[in-house]
């Protein structure tokens, strides 16, 4: 039995578990976001009927929460797929070559280029950012957007019996008897707050970057190459 034969075997299989896992992933976030938007267009589509904006709302947050938890689910095995790449990678490596050189020239998911070291907070530059990482919490926002126009309309369906009681003289306690000013005033706190969470959690989070520290790293300038072994090892 050619034992390099088998590894570059294992090897090849492991990709291609992996590569088919990337193609399940799309089809399904696809089809999730195909139904938000939908939810999306028909809430904004209906115009009076405070029952039906209310489901509608209800399931849309449902959705997005299994939207959520499918992603988070996702994420995690290509996480572990990944891993499983790298592993085969490593024992094919291992099995090829008569030198270190000719070893580490056959990494290719194991490997990193570290370019120059990069701002992260500069918006008008490349940084090694995960798209996994932003899309969750892109998730995340339209979920709390689902739950506050979910809250929305259940008040609204609550204040359309209270306010036909007080309608001339509001004294039911509810927002409309509070002065406009004062509610301006509150919703541009509430909007600055959102906005404001909304740029840490997208921009300055230093977590949004991808996991690359058990990386090989490709440093070089030009055609002089080398290639430094991870940072932790373990």
């Amino acid at each position: 039995m050619d034992t390099d034969n088998e590894f570059e075997k294992s090897y090849k299989r492991a990709i291609k578990a992996r590569e088919r896992h990337y193609s399940n992933f799309n089809y399904w976030m696809n089809f999730y976001a195909i139904i938000i938007g939908s939810l999306f267009v028909g809430y904004y589509t209906i115009k009076e009927d405070e029952l039906l904006k209310t489901i509608v709302t209800f399931i849309g947050f449902a959705t997005t929460l299994a939207w959520l938890q499918s992603f988070r689910g996702y994420y995690h095995w290509i996480k572990q797929w990944m891993n499983v790449v790298m592993f085969h990678e490593a024992q094919y490596i291992k099995s090829t070559g008569h030198n270190e050189n000719e070893k580490e020239s056959n990494r290719v998911y194991s490997l990193y280029y570290e370019s120059a070291k990069e701002d992260l907070r500069c918006p008008l530059k490349t940084q090694n950012i995960s798209t996994q990482k932003m899309t969750l919490r892109l998730i995340f926002v339209l979920l709390l957007s689902w739950l506050i126009l979910l809250v929305y309309n259940s008040c609204s369906l609550i204040g359309i019996h209270l306010c036909t009681v007080c309608e001339k003289n509001c004294q039911c306690g509810c927002l409309c008897s509070l002065p406009r000013y004062l509610l301006i005033t509150i919703m541009l706190i509430l909007l600055a707050g959102m906005l404001i969470t909304i740029i840490c959690l997208f921009c300055f989070c230093k977590d949004i970057e991808s996991d690359v520290p058990h990386h090989y790293r490709l440093k070089g300038h030009n055609d002089d190459y080398h290639i430094e072994p991870p940072k932790d090892n373990n």
